[in-house]
C-alpha cells in the first residue's frame, strides 16, 4: 500500500523482550503503515549488539550505540570499550541513548555525567550524532551543554533530545542549527508554549 508521507522512526526499542518473538511482524506492520526507516536504540552493551545485529538482518533499521543513563551503574568493566568497538560497525548512525535523568534514583549523578562526556567526546572522535535522554534536569543539560558549546569538533554534530522542555525560554540554547530536539509528550506538551514556539522542521513527533 502506497501511503502519501513516509515515516522515519528515529528511536526504537526494538530489544524490547515483549517484541522479540515478534519482531518480524512488528517490523512489517510498520513497513506497511508507511515507516521507511527505523533506529534500534542500544542502552546497555548487550542491547546495543543486539541492535547491531538486527540492522544486519532487516534492510530497514539502522542502529544507535551506547548506554542509558539510568544503566551506567550497571556497566561493566570494558562495556564502554566495547561501545567504542560497536560505533565502528556497519549501520551505525548514531550514540546512545545518553543522556542525564534526575527522575529515578538508578545511577549516581556523577557516573551519569561521566558517561554523558563519553559519549560526547565519542561523538567528536566518530561524527556521530547523539541520542540524548534527558528527564527532570533540563537546566543541569543546560550547563552540561553550555560547557562544549564551544568545541566546534563535538558542535558541529547533530543531537536527538528526548525529554520534556518544562521552560520555553530555555529551548533556544539547545536550538541552533546542530541540535535536533524531539518533545516527548508527557501530555502537559501538547498546548504549551514549548509546543507553539518550536520549529517543525526541525522537531520529532512522540
Amino acid at each position: 500500500m502506497e501511503h502519501p508521507n513516509h515515516l522515519f522512526d528515529t528511536h526504537s526499542h526494538l530489544t524490547d523482550e515483549s517484541l522479540l518473538h515478534q519482531l518480524d511482524q512488528v517490523i512489517q506492520r510498520a513497513s506497511d503503515a508507511g515507516v521507511i526507516g527505523i533506529v534500534a536504540i542500544g542502552t546497555t552493551i548487550a542491547t546495543s549488539r543486539r541492535c547491531v545485529d538486527l540492522a544486519s538482518k532487516f534492510s530497514n533499521v539502522w542502529v544507535a550505540v551506547g548506554i542509558h543513563p539510568n544503566y551506567c551503574n550497571e556497566a561493566e568493566v570494558g562495556d564502554w570499550n566495547q561501545i567504542v568497538e560497536l560505533s565502528r560497525a556497519p549501520k551505525v548512525v548514531a550514540l546512545g541513548e545518553t543522556g542525564l535523568d534526575l527522575h529515578w534514583d538508578h545511577t549516581p549523578w556523577n557516573v551519569q555525567v561521566d558517561y554523558f562526556g563519553r559519549h560526547i567526546q565519542l561523538s567528536g572522535e566518530t561524527g556521530l550524532p547523539l541520542v540524548i535522554h534527558m528527564r527532570d534536569c533540563e537546566a543541569q543539560m543546560m550547563d552540561e551543554l553550555a560547557k562544549i558549546a564551544g568545541d566546534k569538533k563535538i558542535t558541529r554534530n547533530h543531537a536527538f533530545v528526548y525529554g520534556h522542555f518544562g521552560r520555553s525560554e530555555r529551548i533556544p540554547r539547545i536550538w541552533s542549527p546542530h541540535k535536533f530536539c524531539r518533545n516527548v509528550d508527557f501530555s502537559k506538551i501538547r498546548s504549551s508554549s514549548v509546543g507553539r514556539q518550536t520549529n517543525p522542521f526541525r522537531s520529532f513527533v512522540d
